[in-house]
């Protein structure tokens, strides 16, 4: 569970109420979150049983530009 904390992932069903789905690695997980679009990149913040809950990921100024470049 805790090895999750500090995934990053992608929404593959867009959040609505504060829910949806993320896929981290080859899984898909229920997830708690802002509401994001379905692609919005996330990074978990917490785990909660089986749902994990996430939050966008922000651009940082100095990243890695090919982290940041799009896919």
């Amino acid at each position: 569970g805790l090895a999750m904390v500090g995934a990053r992932g992608t929404v593959c069903e867009a959040f609505l109420n504060g829910r949806g789905k993320v896929r981290l690695g080859d899984g898909v997980w229920l997830a708690d979150g802002p509401d994001l679009a379905e692609g919005a990149p996330v990074i978990v913040s917490a785990v909660r049983g089986t749902r994990v809950v996430v939050q966008a990921v922000e651009p940082r100024s100095g990243a890695d530009p090919a982290a940041a470049a799009p896919v």
